[in-house]
């Protein structure tokens, strides 16, 4: 906070405090309001606000040669789709994709 942010009662423009963070890993942001600093000084908090954006990924696989799973992401709410490596069905009991390959 700079001087501009004083207040001294003429009502002159307050400083907007701003921050902007990428959250590159799923996790938890803690955001507090402080008025406990050292200079003496008086703040006003009249006005916070949070504003998130989620991606539009909901979900993301990638695969080793013949649809082995490297790694896989499902967005926190999402249901995960079945159809994966190219398009087809997983079948989790045999661990098998569904072909419908002719007998």
């Amino acid at each position: 906070m700079t001087e501009a942010a004083y207040e001294d009662g003429t009502n002159r423009e307050h400083e907007r405090l701003y921050s902007e963070v990428v959250a590159d890993e799923p996790g938890y942001f803690y955001i507090y309001l402080s008025n406990d600093g050292t200079e003496g000084g008086e703040a006003f908090f009249d006005d916070f606000s949070i504003l998130t954006l989620e991606s539009y990924i909901v979900q993301q696989t990638d695969y080793y040669s013949y649809g082995l799973i490297a790694r896989n992401f499902v967005r926190a709410g999402e249901k995960e789709t079945k159809e994966l490596f190219q398009g087809k069905t997983y079948d989790e009991l045999t661990g098998w994709y569904d072909f419908h390959a002719r007998q």
